[in-house]
């Protein structure tokens, strides 16, 4: 059961990261005015994260883990993206980092955590992964509409400062999820975890076929 204690309370620090950084993105986007649909949905997605959390925290305390135990780093709750440049900049960064990246790989990956009916059959994992697959498309539709929101604000400009970024930001996606272990047993995967190799497989069809596309659609 360690392994479902240590999935679930990384996950836990994650969704709370997720929540935190997406909240500085707002403030940030708030003193750029963008439009009042986008900074609706980053509020959502603010909200989803830390729902995600707390789900996260009551499959992790279900497998008996100690509260006390779950690493919150208060230097990790901020956005290290571009210091130094402009607002837009940053934000464009984020935009492009984060989510198009980041968020756009989180939906085949949770899709495959909550697999078919009958997988996983905890029940505080299955609420969980139901909810966060529920938001995780939102999630990436809001990354690829600020994207473009940002890029006609900046124009011919925003676009070849970005340029340059993207492939560091789909090679850190990739390095993050990249396994070769194959093994899941039968509880874990009740539990709602899988394969590590599965998460690195998942991650390159998810870049190869969705994420450089989009990127090149844009010119980036």
């Amino acid at each position: 059961m360690e392994r479902v204690r240590s999935t679930w309370r990384r996950r836990v620090a994650a969704e709370y990261r997720s929540a935190a950084i997406t909240a500085e993105l707002l403030h940030w986007l708030i003193a750029l005015a963008v439009s009042p649909d986008t900074l609706d949905r980053c509020h959502r997605v603010v909200a989803d994260e830390l729902a995600h959390a707390e789900l996260s925290r009551a499959v992790y305390l279900a497998a008996d883990g100690d509260p006390a135990a779950i690493p919150i780093q208060r230097g990790a709750l901020r956005l290290p993206h571009a210091p130094g440049q402009p607002l837009e900049l940053r934000a464009l960064a984020v935009a492009a980092d984060v989510f198009c990246c980041g968020e756009t790989v989180a939906v085949p990956l949770f899709l495959a955590l909550r697999g078919e009916d009958g997988e996983v059959t905890q029940a505080d994992a299955r609420a969980a992964l139901d909810r966060i697959v529920r938001d995780e498309a939102t999630h990436r539709a809001f990354g690829w509409t600020l994207l473009d929101e940002l890029l006609e604000r900046l124009g011919e400009g925003g676009r070849v400062w970005l340029a340059p970024q993207i492939p560091g930001f789909v090679q850190r996606i990739c390095e993050a999820y990249r396994a070769t272990e194959d093994l899941c047993t039968a509880e874990q995967r009740a539990w709602g975890l899988m394969a590590p190799a599965r998460y690195s497989a998942i991650t390159e069809v998810c870049v190869a076929e969705v994420i450089r596309p989009r990127f090149a659609a844009r010119g980036l």
